[in-house]
């Protein structure tokens, strides 16, 4: 098993920002006990799974101040329910049902995040398109130096020449599987 190591980002206008970052970085960075200070004083993490939780606890405890995200409403996020308890103990401002238009500032400054409040959401799974119903009016920006998105992660090796120890068994092709092999 390779792993998952590599975060993604929402394709959103400024997500390739300078101040953008993903989680998977910010949290090697805190691990290996880096300066954090190039996130700033406020941070807003997109996502609000057990990773988004890390990420933002992880940030707290080192004085920052962090709006975390996330499109579910507040009875639908998917992080361990202490993850969510301890993290509003520990001052973590939570920002459920909201969705993300962009990345507000230029390419050198992050300014804030534009969300707007959805009241719900459905995911189509055929399509992987998500229908949501937006509160009118209710579109802002919240103020952040700096955003992380913790929106899923990739082994990192779809772009990479690889060589295959195995090749394809039996039908997997037919039935949708690429490949299945040791990876060197």
């Amino acid at each position: 098993a390779v792993g998952v190591s590599k975060g993604k980002k929402l394709p959103l206008p400024g997500a390739d920002f300078k101040q953008v970052y993903t989680a998977m970085d910010v949290l090697a960075d805190n691990r290996a006990n880096k300066d954090m200070s190039y996130l700033g004083d406020t941070v807003c993490v997109i996502g609000a799974g057990s990773v988004g939780y890390d990420v933002a606890r992880s940030l707290v405890r080192k004085g920052m101040t962090v709006n975390l995200a996330c499109l579910e409403q507040a009875d639908k996020i998917l992080a361990d329910m202490d993850d969510q308890t301890e993290g509003a103990e520990e001052g973590i401002n939570l920002l459920p049902g909201r969705s993300f238009e962009a990345i507000e500032g230029t390419p050198d400054k992050v300014t804030g995040l534009r969300i707007h409040t959805v009241l719900s959401s459905t995911y189509d799974r055929a399509t992987g398109k998500v229908t949501e119903v937006v509160e009118e009016g209710s579109q802002t920006v919240v103020p952040c130096d700096s955003v992380v998105f913790a929106t899923g992660q990739h082994t990192g090796l779809l772009n990479q020449q690889a060589r295959l120890a195995h090749g394809i068994i039996g039908d997997a092709a037919q039935r949708g599987v690429v490949a299945i092999a040791n990876i060197f």
